[in-house]
């Protein structure tokens, strides 16, 4: 398993760093267009390369249990740049972990109802997305610093957000509406919607995104289908 996650993760670097003859260093989209070489890609390869390295072969256990408040918990994300982890929670709360030492502080997001969270490693930005108590009022999606763990923008998105990832890669960030039957496409550099929800399938919650294709993948879960979306 080491082996084939090290063997995938040194293809993406070698294409991300890969030169071409006519236009530089840079990814090849579907369209034809050529992604420019990012300045920090050499971060990201470093960081994808240190993840991957096999590691001596022992007992795996328990190291440490660290309390996180007597709210549920509704998701985790981790830095493994800065060794941070971060949980969100019904009580409002993003708990914030050292992974060094295993103790936490509490950062509060300013919304309600926290149904998911993302981190972009790269940017060092936390996306907390909060549903909202209200019936049939919009959420939003709290944007936190990570060096400072406050909060830095409010980005308003669709009903019912239930998903979010992040793509390091082109700083853009993806909520699935799931009653809206929409993504919300965020702007990193400007906390900003680009654009028009991009309609998806019935019950949109769960998403992952592939970096090296630029593309974005959700799960519906009423229609029993995955929506493709092409980061552009």
């Amino acid at each position: 398993m080491i082996r084939t996650q090290y063997s995938n993760i040194r293809t993406f670097v070698s294409r991300l760093l890969r030169a071409d003859a006519t236009n530089g260093a840079g990814f090849r989209r579907e369209r034809g267009a050529v992604w420019s070489l990012p300045k920090w890609a050499p971060v990201v390869c470093a960081v994808l390369l240190a993840l991957s390295w096999p590691v001596s072969g022992s007992a795996q256990t328990v190291d440490a249990s660290v309390g996180i408040g007597s709210a549920g918990s509704t998701g985790i994300a981790v830095n493994p740049v800065t060794n941070k982890i971060y949980i969100c929670d019904t009580g409002n709360v993003v708990w914030v972990v050292n992974g060094a030492t295993n103790t936490t502080t509490s950062v509060l997001t300013g919304g309600s109802s926290a149904t998911a969270i993302a981190v972009n490693p790269v940017t060092n930005k936390i996306y907390v997305v909060d549903m909202t108590a209200a019936s049939g009022t919009a959420g939003s999606v709290t944007v936190i610093n990570g060096a400072t763990n406050a909060v830095i923008a409010t980005v308003p998105v669709g009903h019912s957000p239930q998903g979010i990832v992040v793509n390091p890669m082109t700083n853009r960030i993806y909520v699935a509406n799931s009653s809206d039957k929409t993504v919300t496409d965020i702007d990193g550099y400007t906390n900003t919607a680009t654009s028009s929800p991009i309609s998806v399938g019935n019950g949109a919650e769960y998403m992952v995104v592939s970096p090296v294709t630029n593309q974005v993948f959700v799960a519906n879960v009423y229609d029993n289908t995955v929506s493709v979306i092409d980061g552009g």
